[in-house]
């Protein structure tokens, strides 16, 4: 178990770029290390952009951005749900805190102190490609009680998503950025179902899509409608890593 990287406030992150160029200096000595390419990948943006972000255009760019996409880039930077809104407090983000109120609103679902544990895997996208990276931390988190009913804790993992492709005008099957999800590893998808797949052609990226299966070839879909599907054959492989059982939010 490894303790995260925390910047306190002070006159050396003033401002929000200061905040994060911090962030990612303090990082790079520890295992909540990302780099760059990593931000970019998750947020759609080139990694020469990121850079300027970090080099002081953060500060007018980032409250302009939607919501998701702004709680998105400060995911990359390894910042927890409660360190993201303290962040946005702090540098004046109302669309983070707003997208976070909202989150809250949408998934009313949350963890109860005490409750069972099962094996967290990292970060999951539900978005642009490059953002998935669901690695075995070593760490367990709590899982609500009623989704662990019927299963065994030892088939469950959870992720957290990041992305906005799980989005959708309705609310109570969406998954928005934030959100915690938990996934069966030994269940059978059903057509429609939300699963977690790895990508073999994509540097095994793990990515959280709707199981569509044909019969020459298989979909992985969004509820997002701005993101493409995601065709899976034998020039894009991918493997079946779970089955969506529950979704909550970590704070």
């Amino acid at each position: 178990m490894y303790q995260r990287t925390h910047v306190t406030n002070g006159e050396q992150t003033a401002t929000l770029a200061q905040f994060l160029r911090a962030r990612y200096t303090a990082a790079l000595e520890t295992a909540d290390r990302f780099t760059l390419q990593e931000v970019a990948r998750l947020t759609g943006y080139s990694q020469a952009y990121i850079t300027q972000l970090h080099a002081g255009s953060a500060d007018t760019a980032v409250p302009k951005w939607p919501g998701e996409r702004a709680v998105a880039f400060l995911q990359a930077h390894k910042l927890t749900t409660t360190e993201i809104r303290e962040t946005a407090e702090r540098y004046g983000l109302g669309n983070v805190t707003m997208y976070l109120d909202y989150v809250r609103a949408s998934v009313p679902l949350r963890v109860k102190e005490g409750s069972p544990k099962v094996k967290f895997l990292g970060a999951v996208s539900a978005g642009r490609f490059g953002a998935g990276f669901a690695d075995d931390e070593g760490e367990y988190v709590d899982i609500p009680a009623h989704v662990l009913r019927h299963h065994d804790a030892a088939d469950i993992f959870a992720l957290d998503v990041v992305g906005d492709s799980m989005i959708s005008d309705d609310a109570r099957g969406a998954i928005p950025p934030g959100s915690r999800a938990y996934f069966h590893s030994l269940l059978r998808p059903s057509p429609g179902q939300i699963v977690c797949c790895r990508l073999m052609a994509r540097d095994d990226l793990s990515v959280v899509k709707v199981y569509k299966p044909g019969l020459e070839f298989t979909t992985l879909g969004s509820l997002n409608r701005k993101h493409r599907p995601i065709v899976v054959d034998e020039d894009n492989p991918a493997t079946l890593e779970g089955v969506l059982i529950g979704v909550s939010i970590p704070f």
